[in-house]
């Protein structure tokens, strides 16, 4: 199965799409600016679904972080 990217993963909507999808069994990687959140979520979706979870901390109005997302497999 594909990973699937979620940006701004650590709260709101961002959150709520990486639980979903966690849930379904789709393994992650999420996106955010705060290190020390993206560890949290990445070890809480990981252990209540059992999903393989990559977190990459970037900042996307950032053009430089954004140009760190080219190549991620999905």
């Amino acid at each position: 199965m594909r990973a699937a990217l979620i940006t701004g993963g650590t709260s709101g909507i961002g959150l709520a799409f990486a639980r979903a999808l966690a849930r379904q069994g789709h393994p992650l990687i999420v996106v955010a600016r705060d290190h020390d959140r993206l560890a949290t979520v990445s070890a809480d979706l990981a252990s209540a679904f059992g999903v393989s979870v990559e977190t990459l901390a970037a900042d996307l109005s950032d053009r430089d972080d954004v140009l760190t997302l080219n190549g991620i497999p999905l």
